[in-house]
């Protein structure tokens, strides 16, 4: 029994957890299938595989001390992954990709002085009502058509 994205469980009922992968064979239009209409193509299975991993066992890590002049980050974020992907391609001598776990995880080693982290305080009920109030006076969906 396999599974699909929407049907996480097995026929008896328990959720499987493990790496599923599965076999696929498109068949188009070939002298093989001449009762096949042009262009009908019949699914046999599917391909997919499921990494097993909970949303909390994936992570985004960073690890750096105060020796060495790289830091390395280990990500399963697909925003950041394709950020670095970028930024790596971009600047091989700053970033690069150096391993991927086969789990949707990737690791990259980056130039600490390119990391940054900013933390931000919480808007008060003061400064978002100044905001709203700003937003209404200029009527900024009215201005935009």
């Amino acid at each position: 029994m396999c599974l699909t994205r929407k049907n996480r469980k097995k026929s008896d009922g328990n959720i499987l957890n493990d790496t599923c992968i599965v076999q696929s064979i498109s068949i188009g239009k070939s002298p093989y299938f001449p009762g096949s209409r042009a262009g009908e193509i019949f699914h046999i299975s599917e391909v997919f595989m499921k990494t097993g991993l909970t949303k909390k066992q994936k992570v985004t890590e960073l690890f750096y001390n105060a020796k060495d002049p790289f830091a390395e980050i280990y990500t399963h974020d697909t925003q950041l992954k394709k950020r670095l992907k970028a930024y790596a391609t971009k600047y091989p001598e700053i970033c690069k990709q150096t391993d991927d776990d086969e789990h949707g995880g990737l690791w990259f080693e980056i130039n600490k002085k390119r990391i940054s982290i900013r933390l931000t305080a919480p808007y008060s009920q003061e400064r978002r009502d100044a905001a709203s109030m700003l937003a209404k006076k200029t009527n900024t969906l009215n201005n935009v058509q």
